[in-house]
């Protein structure tokens, strides 16, 4: 009992403790529950929040009206800030556009540099006799002032023809340095900074102007510097004075073209008109061959002038010798524009003579041949024309004959029978002597010689010494050695034998500065005898040595003038001519052979001819054009474009030949000159020919014609055993022939084992001017000559086009019969013979049928000529069954020689005669 009553209060203390904790745990449970109830709450409550307010914004967007909204927004954008920031991205899109314009500018377009400022275009070395203004500031209105003649080249530096004429040109101004009162420039007028590229348009480099006081003349010649030369020393005497009626003659001898006018100079005063006429003269200096060949001269002398025919002061008359004189009309003012036209006007109507060129500054091809041969026939000379000199003798006589040819004076006509008369003219060997010595005297000193000859003044009888009928030598050379006695002494027994007056002659100071110790004592003589009426004077005063000092110092300029030009003649390297020729050592030809007034005659009025002048040295085009390369110059053409006659004249040039010539032509007798490709000079690039491979020259299919073998190949077709085949080419330039060549090659090639039967040429139509029925409309064209035959040949067809087959099946229809049965037996082989041979037989059995019927009928006297067809036609089928069969005997097949052989025996012999 007792033990039960102590286990009650522990059962109940763990009870309790039990009961304790469950309600701790359900409380914390509780709790917890109730903490996360209130976190739900929470939430829900803020989602309910969150849902009000986005359903109150959606209901306040709703409510706004739309331009409020756009305003809004720029307020928003366009505040201080956002529009410093736009600026700022504006102004950098703004730059990286400039920049990427400048980039894609600069290098997309090319480089230019900027020019370089102008450089001499002359070399300075030049700089004593030739002005270079190559800043361009110049005008000829400040430089004309301090001389008498101004020759300005205005020059581009880049242009090739100004390149071309530096040299010529500077040369000229070497020339003429001597000359104090001329002066040369060259001005670069191209530059644009310069004075005169805004003075001035020029459009085509160089320009050469001559200026005067009172005029000014255009240089247009040819750019050379013999033509360049020639035009200075004309245009610095544009007139000249005539004092006597021979130094007139003498001029119309010169000239082809006098004009003369009448300017008294009774006083102080200038005559009136006498201006005009002398800005006329150097207008006329053009430099161009029919302004070359005419002179403008004065007459002072009133007593001469009465002889001459002039009535009043200032009157003009122009000579053409032996064709006409034209006086000035009175009722046209006299200005130097007129003048140059009315001269310019008659010179064209009548001038015996024409030159053939073109003005190199404003033309750069000219129609004057063909107005030339459209107007009337002409007669050419061809020839290097020398500029220095007047005195070529191919011109002279060219001249005279025309001047003949058109002697219309009827006094002239009715004195036909009588001989020709030509005045003897110094030769050009002559004028370059003179010219040498000339050189020889500038060299040995004209001041210092003029001096020597007064030394020796009181000393020496002039009338001996200039008679040449003493010897004289220095008393210097009579010093001698006594271990000269024998010599001497043999001197002297010389001098008795001499026919010479032995003379001592004084070794003056003066005559020690000229000798050199070389210089005979008649060499100085002879110079001093020259010119004993300047130095014999006395000088009394000052003026008289003043005059005495210009005199010499003129004639040391004219002597230095012809020095320079024989040295110019040489410098051009002319070709060389006829030296030898001279018109005037032949015979005077037969009255039957004068031109005189054949111009004006009846019946020649449809062929009359002009006279012309073509110089070979710059219009070398019409040699070659003219097939006239080889041919020795100078030459005579006869040109009617009427006729279709160009014909040259055989032989060297001279009176009796050109006569001969100029009368054939209006008999009808000359022959026409075909242009061949052999008369033309060969081309420098193939010049250097090659070694060619036999095997190579063996392939040759083609050969070349010219006229020469064309003739020899094709008009003089006898005894040849091969047909010709001729390709008509238009020349390399020509479309359809180049076109058409290779089918030709081809066609050729295909008949080359064929070599000895037939052949194929070309012929350039272009190059070789071919007989009249062998120019044909249409080009290219292809012909086959039969061997043996001239008369028969055969023309490709204009219709058909040029293939091989067309080409093939042409040549083998025409050719001959050998040739044809080569190429069948050649490309047919053993099979295509036994068939054929099959054939030909059947055709045998037909032919003996129809032969027998023929001879059994009752009509055969009717029927003979076909009985004899027939039995023809059966022979040559049983001679080619004979032959077939000997060719198939001999190989299997049929082999390049056996057809060959086959095609050479008897029985194909008969048969291709039959």
């Amino acid at each position: 009992m007792g033990h039960f009553s102590d286990s009650a209060p522990r059962i109940d203390e763990i009870s309790e403790n039990f009961i304790s904790k469950l309600a701790k745990e359900i409380v914390e449970d509780a709790i917890l529950d109730a903490v996360i109830e209130h976190s739900d709450e929470l939430n829900e409550c803020e989602e309910s929040e969150e849902q009000l307010s986005t359903s109150s914004a959606e209901h306040s967007k709703t409510e706004v009206p739309l331009d409020v909204k756009i305003l809004n927004f720029f307020f928003k954008i366009f505040t201080f800030k956002n529009m410093a920031r736009y600026l700022v991205l504006l102004l950098a899109l703004m730059l990286a556009d400039t920049l990427w314009d400048i980039i894609v500018d600069v290098y997309s377009r090319p480089t230019i540099l900027k020019p370089k400022g102008p450089r001499p275009f002359f070399p300075n070395s030049s700089s004593s006799y030739l002005t270079d203004v190559y800043t361009g500031e110049f005008r000829p209105e400040r430089m004309i002032q301090n001389t008498d003649l101004l020759v300005v080249m205005y020059y581009s530096p880049w242009c090739f023809y100004s390149q071309r004429l530096r040299h010529p040109f500077e040369v000229v101004a070497l020339m003429l340095r001597n000359h104090k009162n001329i002066r040369l420039f060259a001005v670069n007028c191209w530059t644009t900074a310069g004075e005169c590229r805004k003075a001035y348009k020029i459009y085509q480099y160089p320009v050469i102007v001559a200026y005067s006081s009172t005029a000014h003349s255009m240089y247009q010649g040819e750019h050379s510097t013999d033509h360049l030369y020639r035009w200075v020393v004309s245009v610095r005497n544009p007139v000249q004075r005539i004092n006597s009626v021979d130094q007139l003659n003498s001029l119309k001898q010169d000239y082809h073209t006098v004009v003369a006018g009448f300017f008294p100079f009774t006083d102080m005063n200038t005559p009136a008109g006498y201006r005009a006429f002398a800005a006329a003269g150097m207008m006329l200096q053009t430099g161009l061959p029919e302004d070359e060949s005419t002179c403008l001269a004065i007459v002072a002398s009133v007593q001469l002038a009465r002889e001459l025919g002039f009535r009043f002061e200032g009157d003009i008359v122009m000579y053409i010798p032996k064709v006409s004189v034209f006086q000035w009309s009175l009722t046209i003012s006299r200005t130097a524009v007129n003048i140059v036209e009315w001269v310019r006007g008659k010179r064209a109507e009548v001038a015996p003579v024409r030159w053939i060129h073109f003005n190199r500054n404003s033309e750069l091809m000219s129609p004057q041949i063909s107005q030339l041969l459209n107007e009337s026939s002409a007669l050419v000379l061809i020839t290097p024309l020398s500029r220095i000199y007047r005195v070529q003798p191919d011109v002279i006589l060219f001249t005279e004959l025309a001047r003949e040819y058109w002697d219309c004076e009827q006094e002239n006509i009715q004195r036909v029978n009588t001989e020709p008369q030509f005045i003897p003219r110094p030769s050009l060997l002559d004028e370059l002597a003179n010219d040498k010595q000339a050189c020889t005297e500038v060299v040995e000193g004209i001041t210092k010689m003029d001096s020597c000859c007064r030394s020796l003044l009181p000393s020496v009888d002039w009338n001996m010494a200039c008679a040449s009928s003493a010897k004289f030598h220095w008393e210097d050379e009579e010093k001698v050695d006594e271990r000269d006695a024998d010599e001497k002494a043999e001197k002297a027994s010389r001098r008795r034998r001499s026919h010479w007056t032995e003379q001592v002659l004084t070794a003056t100071n003066q005559c020690v500065a000229v000798r050199n110790g070389t210089l005979e004592a008649n060499v100085v003589l002879s110079r001093c005898c020259a010119n004993y009426e300047e130095f014999s004077q006395r000088e009394l005063t000052s003026v008289h040595k003043a005059n005495a000092m210009s005199k010499l110092h003129a004639r040391e300029l004219m002597l230095v003038d012809s020095c320079m030009r024989g040295r110019l003649h040489d410098y051009m390297k002319y070709p060389v001519l006829n030296s030898t020729l001279d018109i005037f050592d032949e015979p005077s030809p037969a009255w039957n052979m004068s031109l005189r007034g054949m111009a004006c005659r009846s019946g020649h009025e449809n062929d009359t001819l002009r006279f012309a002048v073509l110089d070979s040295l710059h219009y070398s085009y019409f040699l070659s054009k003219w097939g006239l390369s080889k041919s020795k110059l100078p030459v005579v053409v006869a040109i009617d474009i009427r006729r279709e006659l160009f014909s040259v004249m055989e032989g060297k040039i001279s009176q009796k030949r050109v006569r001969e010539f100029v009368r054939d032509f209006h008999a009808n007798l000359q022959e026409d000159h075909l242009k061949s490709e052999d008369d033309s000079i060969p081309r420098a690039n193939v010049t250097t020919s090659q070694v060619v491979h036999p095997r190579i020259r063996h392939e040759q299919v083609l050969q070349r014609l010219t006229l020469r073998t064309f003739h020899e190949l094709i008009e003089n077709r006898h005894n040849t055993t091969n047909d010709v085949v001729v390709f008509f080419s238009g020349g390399s330039w020509h479309a359809p022939s180049t076109a058409a060549i290779h089918v030709y090659h081809s066609a050729a090639n295909y008949f080359s084992f064929s070599n000895d039967l037939i052949k194929f040429y070309v012929v350039d139509t272009t190059l070789n001017e071919l007989p009249y029925n062998f120019n044909f409309d249409r080009i290219p064209a292809i012909v086959i000559f039969l061997a043996n035959q001239t008369d028969i040949s055969w023309k490709y067809p204009e219709v058909l086009p040029i293939s091989r087959p067309n080409v093939l099946s042409f040549v083998l229809s025409h050719c001959s019969a050998r040739l044809r049965w080569k190429m069948a037996l050649t490309n047919c082989g053993r099979v295509c013979v036994l068939h054929n041979r099959l054939r030909l037989r059947k055709r045998q059995e037909k032919l003996l049928n129809v032969i027998h019927r023929i001879r059994e009928s009752a009509h055969r006297p009717h029927l003979e000529t076909k009985l004899q067809y027939f039995v023809k036609q059966l022979r040559v089928v049983r001679r080619v069954l004979r032959a077939l069969h000997i060719a198939l005997h001999q190989s299997e097949v049929l082999a390049e020689e056996s057809v060959n052989s086959l095609l050479h025996t008897k029985v194909f012999e008969d048969y291709i005669r039959e």
